[in-house]
């Protein structure tokens, strides 16, 4: 009788500490949200509301199944950093070294004509 005792108690606290942790998650990611996409909430509330409920199931869920969904992240992580860039990353990467070089062409002198 005990034993069960001991084992509700543990699963009681383990629920109650996914509940914490999905309700701080929750928040954390509607504020993100709402600094990301404020014009949105602004226009209709009940979306707030919606973004919510639906972090808040996430958060329920990662907490359950951690187990689970940390491996995977793992696993999913890796698998999307050793994808070939899209053309329009590589295009973006261009960009920035060009814009780059240009800035320490500048910055050294270098390029630039000097009339004797």
């Amino acid at each position: 009788m005990m034993g069960w005792l001991v084992f509700l108690a543990i699963l009681l606290g383990y629920f109650w500490m996914v509940r914490r942790e999905a309700i701080g998650f929750a928040q954390r990611e509607v504020e993100d949200f709402i600094r990301r996409y404020e014009i949105l909430y602004r226009d209709d509330p009940s979306r707030l509301d919606r973004e919510r409920r639906e972090t808040l199931m996430m958060g329920y869920f990662y907490g359950l199944f951690w187990p689970i969904v940390v491996p995977f992240r793992v696993l999913v992580d890796r698998t999307a950093q050793s994808m070939p860039k899209s053309s329009y990353e590589l295009k973006q990467e261009n960009a920035r070294q060009a814009r780059r070089i240009t800035e320490l062409e500048r910055e050294l002198g270098i390029g630039r004509k000097e009339w004797r």
